[in-house]
């Protein structure tokens, strides 16, 4: 009979191999799916939630909230952009009234702010850039 010779020992792999080896097990196992699922669906949620409150209900909130604040009508235009550190809102304007006619149409107007600070405690930096301004003021005869 004819020997075989033994089986040589196994090769270990590289050092790279191996971590790519155990990266992939690991992303293969069922736990780490459903919570990098989890995960992926909740961020594509607040994406969405986010998006619909700023360009479909924040014009109308601000409006709204102006409106009360300075008691006449404001009307604030659509949100024309949006990012993690802007906001771009079209024309708005502060139209006349039977008893005052002072009057304000802005072409745009842009608010810069940083969310930063607001994680760490700091209070919230913003900054408003009015485009195109258009202001009519009459003076009361009181001044």
């Amino acid at each position: 009979m004819t020997s075989l010779p033994p089986n040589p020992p196994p090769v270990p792999p590289s050092g790279s191999s191996s971590v790519l080896t155990k990266l992939v097990n690991f992303l293969k196992k069922p736990s780490t799916l459903i919570a990098g699922g989890v995960l992926v669906s909740l961020g594509v949620g607040t994406y969405a939630g986010v998006n619909y409150f700023v360009y479909e209900r924040l014009s109308p909130l601000l409006s709204k909230e102006l409106s009360k604040a300075l008691e006449r009508e404001v009307r604030v235009g659509e949100v024309e952009s949006f990012s993690f550190n802007h906001i771009t809102i079209g024309t708005s304007s502060i139209p006349t009234t039977e008893n005052d006619a002072d009057r304000v149409d802005v072409e745009e107007i842009k608010v810069e702010f940083n969310v930063l600070p607001v994680l760490i405690g700091q209070p919230l930096d913003v900054k408003i850039i009015i485009d195109a301004p258009n202001l009519y003021v009459e003076q009361d005869p009181s001044g």
